[in-house]
């Protein structure tokens, strides 16, 4: 799922730059966003196809974290969300005590230990190096994980 991430509340769909079914490569303009100041390219960091578009080109008032498209990673799930409404499914802040935002706040966590920097290093337990970023530590030391 693709969500509006701008510093305004709302925005508008000035124009799309992609269709339901084009292939999306990192760097590729999804849409333009006009919001009260300016209007932004809103690029795509992903790769895979463009499955819906869930407003309209020219769509106005369009809130902040709302559903704008989805894309899947193969041409074959496309289909599937042909009748996907983007209403039932509103990005809605996760509050930290949840089950669920542990969940999902843990599995980035892992994803930013294994891709991590090396601007802090951390002895593992066999005394061999384990390079994190002060960020990737940090989390983990939040989530009570293992460096290594």
């Amino acid at each position: 799922m693709l969500l509006i991430k701008h510093g305004a509340w709302q925005g508008n769909i000035s124009r799309w730059g992609l269709k339901v079914g084009d292939e999306v490569n990192p760097g590729d303009v999804l849409a333009a966003i006009e919001t009260d100041k300016a209007t932004v390219d809103f690029e795509m960091q992903e790769e895979g196809y463009i499955a819906k578009l869930c407003y309209p080109e020219g769509a106005k008032d369009v809130p902040l974290g709302a559903v704008i498209a989805v894309l899947v990673e193969n041409k074959e799930d496309i289909a599937a969300f042909a009748d996907y409404d983007p209403s039932a499914a509103t990005a809605a802040p996760v509050k930290q005590d949840t089950p669920a935002a542990e969940a999902t706040s843990s599995q980035p966590a892992a994803q930013t230990q294994a891709a991590a920097s090396t601007s802090d290093a951390s002895s593992a337990s066999d005394g061999s190096r384990v390079f994190v970023s002060p960020y990737a530590k940090k989390l983990a030391e939040e989530k009570g994980l293992d460096l290594t």
